[in-house]
């Protein structure tokens, strides 16, 4: 089983924010796939050739999905979950394109055999560490010593599940070695900081 490199992940998110220039928190998912050119809908607006996927996708309350047909890419998310959490899984699923987690067709995905959806190969760690990475840096927790995780889940607009791993994170990692390696984070900003009420 080949283990999860969260180091690579977390690194390939921060690149991706630098090279679009995101400087000012919280992102939007939606505008980073808009730039990047992947096209983002709803299971409801998925088009008619992914409709048995999304069926599958929904009896088995995963709650997004990307696809990548040559230089054409789709992600699929189920709409009905809470704010912050689209927000998560849109960037988890940009984090499996950037990563390069080739995907089998969406009508050989779910076959007979596969993983169950409570299964994380290290493809799915690599995407959950990059998506908290690209909507809650754990640098920029450090770096503005935000130690409170409503307040980070204020500021970043991600859920206290997201908050408190970022916040976790941020008192682990080598903080002069990311700024060393992405110093646009000494111009980023967030917007007010303030516990949720």
């Amino acid at each position: 089983m080949t283990a999860p490199n969260k180091l690579m992940a977390r690194s390939e998110a921060y690149s991706l924010l630098e090279e679009l220039e995101i400087r000012d928190f919280p992102v939007s998912p939606f505008n980073i796939c808009q730039y990047l050119g992947i096209q983002c809908r709803t299971y409801a607006e998925a088009p008619q050739s992914l409709q048995t996927t999304v069926a599958m996708l929904e009896r088995k309350q995963i709650e997004g999905f990307c696809y990548r047909r040559g230089v054409e890419a789709i992600i699929l998310y189920d709409a009905s979950k809470q704010h912050s959490r689209v927000r998560f899984t849109i960037a988890h699923e940009i984090g499996h394109l950037i990563l390069r987690h080739h995907l089998v067709p969406p009508d050989k995905a779910f076959a007979e055999g596969a993983k169950p959806t409570s299964y994380k190969d290290y493809k799915e760690v690599e995407a959950d560490t990059f998506a908290g990475a690209l909507i809650r840096p754990a640098v920029l927790i450090r770096k503005f010593s935000i130690f409170d995780t409503d307040a980070i889940a204020n500021g970043f607009d991600v859920s206290k599940e997201c908050a408190s791993v970022g916040l976790s994170i941020s008192k682990t990692f080598s903080y002069g070695w990311y700024l060393k390696q992405h110093p646009f984070f000494n111009e980023c900003s967030i917007r007010a900081i303030a516990p949720n009420e």
